[in-house]
């Protein structure tokens, strides 16, 4: 029966190249002996081979150990140099008044270097414990003579330790970071219950996910501002082509304040006339007249905002999906051209229509509301990303779980700052130290508990880059009667 230790037997190559170059300086000086490097091959048989000491396994484990750092070092600080290169080509033309003097603060190397540290230590720490584990597995294999399967405890576990390397990311992204794998251990665990009948299948979850965070998104977006990613907002600014003075008079209607102010009357027609745009607004103008000043018809220029935000948001979607294409896909690229480059032009337009038509049916629940007389500033922000939500559907599926997903991030995080801003006017303090690393450390163990235990469960890309930054993730290990001790089997 074949042994599936994919990690021994690759300790064991390197355990191997060794005794090879050992038996190498024992044929210069004795050339008849002749000694096999390669285990239970031709030739060679297990019991004649001397048994292998545990300081070798430890010195082959750290060797392993450190490849994985040194693999994880790499992808992290590319990842993360490539992310600072993007912020300074989107910066070119900005003027902020900040002067960077040093180039090593210009390239934000630090953080560079504390990501790749980062992304290192998790991948070194689960393979340790990975190996660990399965050694243990085997040796219980051995004496059970049969079919052994790791510990769940000891992976999740293993998962939990290669966690805390969060503390070694930049202080700037452990928030994110933990926010983002907490999502996707939420996505897995949803996976989880429902396989098991725990909670029932809910039909296009993803549509009424994207939905009910687009709710609190655009609430915020709309009357608290403060509580987004500063970059996120900028993105729905500029995916809505709307100013601030217009948000500011907007707000300024939907809660009452109507006459306008006259500093914001003429924000406004300030605003107007930078645009180009011959009517200015007074005293008494509508949410309507304010959203859409071109158009009469709440129709009319919904269909026309579509077609506009459409167009706007091509230029967002190009390298979206030209890189990877380049990059990661050339093979399919040069095999088939003109198919890829269809499939590619496809992605682009469906994902810049479903842009266009999130805004455009998030200002269709607004002119709704104006309609019936039921405009509130927390049922327009409500009623307006319920409506937008409902764009998902241009999205092909593989899609749509991502978007509500990233939805929900930036959601959950302006939920947690209002309510820690609602605390502190009461007196009260929300702040936990350290919940965000314990918030990680509880999403990576269950991750890496389900990359093992139940792989089925993890979409094909998290999939596929789980399995080439870790490697293997086999649960089950097999052992055959007659087979001497792990080490020594796969040495």
């Amino acid at each position: 029966m074949e042994v599936n230790l994919t990690r021994w037997e690759s300790l064991g190559a390197d355990l191997n190249l060794a005794a090879l170059r050992q038996d190498t300086r024992r044929l210069d000086h004795y050339p008849t002996d002749v000694v096999s490097p390669f285990p239970d091959g031709p030739g060679d048989h297990a019991e004649d081979r001397p048994p292998l000491k545990g300081s070798d396994v430890l010195l082959v484990i750290l060797r392993r150990a450190f490849r994985r750092f040194g693999k994880g070092f790499a992808v992290g600080t590319l990842l993360q140099s490539m992310f600072t290169v993007s912020k300074l080509v989107l910066r070119r033309g900005r003027r902020d008044g900040r002067q960077i003097k040093r180039p090593f603060d210009a390239l934000c190397l630090k953080e560079a270097f504390e990501f790749g540290s980062f992304v290192g230590t998790f991948l070194s720490v689960f393979e340790v414990g990975m190996l660990l584990s399965e050694r243990d597995a085997l040796c219980a294999a051995d004496e059970a003579d049969g079919d052994v399967c790791r510990s769940r405890l000891a992976i999740v576990l293993a998962g939990a330790a290669a966690g805390l390397s969060l503390l070694l990311a930049p202080a700037s992204s452990r928030v994110p970071l933990s926010v983002f794998f907490g999502i996707r251990s939420l996505e897995v665990a949803c996976h989880l219950l429902v396989r098991r009948g725990i909670i029932p299948e809910i039909p296009h979850a993803d549509v009424l996910l994207m939905s009910l965070s687009s709710g609190q998104i655009t609430w915020a977006w709309m009357f608290n501002r403060a509580s987004l990613d500063p970059v996120f907002a900028r993105f729905l600014d500029t995916c809505s082509a709307r100013n601030r003075p217009v948000w500011d008079a907007y707000r300024g209607v939907l809660e009452g304040r109507i006459p306008l102010p006259d500093d914001v009357r003429r924000a406004v027609n300030a605003d107007r006339f930078a645009l180009g745009y011959d009517e200015f607004v007074d005293s008494q103008h509508t949410s309507c007249d304010l959203l859409h000043p071109r158009y009469k018809s709440c129709t009319w220029a919904n269909i026309v905002e579509f077609v506009e935000g459409s167009c706007r948001s091509i230029p967002l979607y190009v390298p979206v999906y030209c890189l990877p294409l380049i990059f990661f896909r050339t093979r399919q690229l040069l095999a088939a051209p003109l198919q890829q480059a269809l499939q590619t032009l496809l992605s682009i337009v469906r994902s810049s229509m479903f842009v266009g038509a999130y805004m455009a049916l998030g200002w269709t629940g607004a002119c709704l509301l104006r309609a019936i007389r039921m405009q509130t500033p927390k049922l327009t922000g409500l009623v307006t990303g319920l409506f937008a939500g409902c764009a998902l559907f241009i999205e092909k599926p593989s899609r749509r779980i991502e978007l509500a997903l990233y939805t929900l991030s930036h959601a959950l995080q302006s939920a947690a700052k209002n309510a820690c801003w609602s605390a502190r006017q009461r007196g009260l303090r929300l702040t936990v130290p350290g919940l965000d690393v314990l918030g990680f450390s509880l999403s990576s163990a269950l991750l890496c508990y389900t990359y093992v235990f139940e792989p089925t469960a993890l979409r094909r890309g998290y999939m596929s880059l789980m399995k080439w930054l870790i490697g293997s993730g086999s649960a089950s290990l097999q052992a055959s009667p007659g087979l001497q001790s792990p080490a020594r089997r796969n040495s």
